[in-house]
């Protein structure tokens, strides 16, 4: 390890790669130990789960080395983060959370992920998947809550996106299935602001 460079603690009974946690979706910006526990074992251990680490994932967590730059403008880079790393003999489990941009094909990714998995002998199997909440700025819906907004707040200004974020997801789940879209936006924002 420290011919690689990484930070370790070492006891009697057991060594501890030091990462750098970050959530999921900021995973470029920390330290994957997981990966650097593969990296260091992968050369001692021939097993594939760890192959599959060190040589397909490495430590670029926007999976650029498993499929190249993936990103659009609305929301930035994949993020491919290895969550979890179990290794007995009877299994191998590699949990990973990736965020996919919202204008990325997933079903490309998903087949180009279990082929190179494949390469390892490995299998791919998907547990959960969560499609994102993405509402193109351009869109009726957007353009109905810029207008409140700004008719409430008296500017021009566009709002911070820590305010639009919420409202779009509030608006997207209650209410597509209204009667009157924009009455019904409009009076739960006058009951909001009154309420704050």
């Amino acid at each position: 390890m420290e011919d690689l460079g990484y930070e370790y603690e070492r006891t009697a009974e057991e060594v501890t790669v030091i990462g750098l946690p970050k959530h999921a979706k900021d995973a470029a910006q920390g330290i994957n130990a997981i990966i650097r526990l593969a990296k260091v074992l992968q050369p001692l251990d021939s097993h594939p789960a760890l192959a599959f680490l060190a040589q397909a994932v490495g430590e670029d967590a926007t999976g650029g080395h498993l499929f190249g730059p993936v990103s659009d403008e609305p929301t930035g880079f994949l993020s491919f983060n290895v969550a979890g790393l179990t290794l007995t003999s009877d299994r191998s489990e590699i949990r990973i959370n990736m965020r996919i941009p919202v204008l990325a094909d997933k079903e490309k990714l998903v087949e180009k992920l279990a082929e190179i998995a494949s390469q390892y002998e490995l299998t791919y199997q998907e547990f959960d998947y969560l499609a994102p909440l993405y509402v193109p700025l351009d869109s009726e819906l957007v353009s109905t809550l810029m207008e409140i907004y700004q008719e409430k707040q008296e500017t021009t200004a566009q709002p911070c996106l820590r305010v639009e974020r919420p409202l779009l997801v509030l608006c997207l789940t209650v209410l597509p299935s209204a009667p009157s879209f924009r009455e019904l936006t409009r009076r739960s924002i006058r009951s909001m602001n009154d309420s704050a």
